[in-house]
């Protein structure tokens, strides 16, 4: 069995490399994909945030509408038992002083202006007589 060696003495290594251009190219495109990344992630947890105070400002109101069904008409309109204004926070077991605390103010206002008797037909405001 024979071996043959063959040395080439001037032969150079094949170098592989990437150029300057492609290099900086490929990190302009990773740049810009990184922040597209961080960009819309930032966004979500915006939009996230908004979502969950309109869903606690529905459960409020919600709350405050089932606390008026309880009562009949003439304690509606006739009396102070129904506070018109009302305040709930976001985060309840959070003091109201905290920064964390988004606190929702409302108004609830229970009979049409002029309407000052039960009405004789469900939904009018009867004459004046």
């Amino acid at each position: 069995m024979r071996i043959k060696v063959t040395l080439h003495a001037r032969s150079r290594p094949v170098q592989s490399a990437f150029s300057l251009v492609e290099v900086c190219i490929s990190v302009a495109i990773l740049a810009v994909m990184i922040v597209s990344l961080y960009g819309g992630m930032g966004s979500s947890f915006g939009v996230i945030q908004s979502a969950r105070e309109n869903l606690r400002a529905t459960q409020i109101m919600l709350e405050r509408v089932e606390g008026l069904r309880l009562y009949n008409w003439n304690q509606l309109v006739y009396s102070n038992m129904v506070p018109t204004w009302f305040t709930n926070h976001y985060y309840p077991w959070l003091r109201p002083a905290s920064r964390e605390a988004v606190r929702t103010s409302g108004r609830c206002k229970s009979a049409r202006p002029g309407c000052t008797r039960p009405p004789p037909i469900a939904g009018t405001c009867g004459p004046s007589t």
